[in-house]
Formats: C-alpha cells, sequence, structure tokens
C-alpha cells in the first residue's frame, strides 16, 4: 500500500470510530470552526502561499491531474503552477462538512468553481469534490491529505463538470 493510501486510510479508521461513537467522537466546536476557516481561507485564495501556508510537510496531493504529489516541495511547485495560469478564481462551497477530534479531522466538500484561464482570457466553471485530512500539530491544523474528483456519468463514464450535484 502506498504511503498516501496507508494516510489515507488511517484517517478513515479513525474518523469512522469517532463517527460512530459519540464519546469518542469529542467534536470541538473551536477545532470544527478552525478546520471550517482554513477551508474557506484556501477557497478564497489566489496565489499558491493562500494555500500551502496550512499544509503539512509530509502532505499528499491527490488530484485529479495524473499522479499523487508527495511533500510540501512537489506539493508547492505544483500549485504556483496551477495558479500561475488562472486568474478569478471564485470557489463556492455547495456542501461542507468537518468532523473533527482532538487532533484528526476531514473535511469533505461539493465546490464549483469559475475561473479565468490567464493565457486566453476564457472563463471556465464546473463542479468538484474535495476531501481534506487534518492533523493537528502543536495546536496548529494542518492539512496532510487532499483528494479531488468530479463527478461522472455511468452511462457514458465522461466526468461531468456543470452540474450541480
Amino acid at each position: 500500500m502506498t504511503r498516501s493510501r496507508s494516510i489515507f486510510v488511517t484517517l478513515l479508521a479513525v474518523l469512522s470510530i469517532f463517527a460512530c461513537s459519540g464519546a469518542a467522537r469529542a467534536d470541538s466546536p473551536a477545532d470544527t470552526n478552525a478546520i471550517l476557516t482554513i477551508e474557506h481561507n484556501m477557497a478564497a485564495a489566489q496565489t499558491a502561499d493562500g494555500v500551502t501556508k496550512y499544509v503539512a510537510p509530509d502532505f499528499v496531493f491527490d488530484d485529479v491531474t495524473p499522479g499523487e504529489v508527495h511533500g510540501i516541495k512537489a506539493y508547492t511547485k505544483d500549485i504556483t503552477a496551477q495558479f500561475a495560469t488562472l486568474s478569478d478564481i471564485q470557489i463556492k462551497f455547495l456542501e461542507l462538512t468537518v468532523v473533527a477530534s482532538p487532533t484528526v479531522a476531514f473535511a469533505y466538500s461539493i465546490q464549483r468553481y469559475t475561473m479565468k484561464i490567464k493565457p486566453t482570457g476564457q472563463t471556465v466553471s464546473g463542479t468538484f469534490r474535495q476531501t481534506d485530512g487534518y492533523r493537528k500539530e502543536n495546536g496548529r491544523w494542518l492539512m496532510v491529505y487532499q483528494h479531488l474528483s468530479v463527478p461522472y456519468n455511468p452511462k457514458t463514464l465522461m466526468a461531468v463538470m456543470n452540474e450541480t450535484p
């Protein structure tokens, strides 16, 4: 099992335990609000720095682009290249849920984006799903895993980018 899959499986197992046991879950409004703030700040970011400041050194990015990105250095390079081609990025949360324990949290969402492609000026929009895994280190929440996906039509096996689920 790859390291990213191992991190993801561990996060899923821990959060499943929290979700099934009210006593173990121990949601803290402060922790939940901290994650919500991070999610909204990242969605509002117009530069790579606005996103990477919330990322752990061992972060794994499992995007819709080919391959996984491992580590903050590789992620910074990847996300900087993405922001270099985009402008006027607008993200709207259609759904956003946070499940938090004192040291581990998950945020999962459906988001609608609109942005311009810098070289052409073309405006593009679509819908995607995002799952973010966090851990608290020295009192600070850091994202350790992010997975993005797009809805698809099971009959055509094509992505469905412009419909609101």
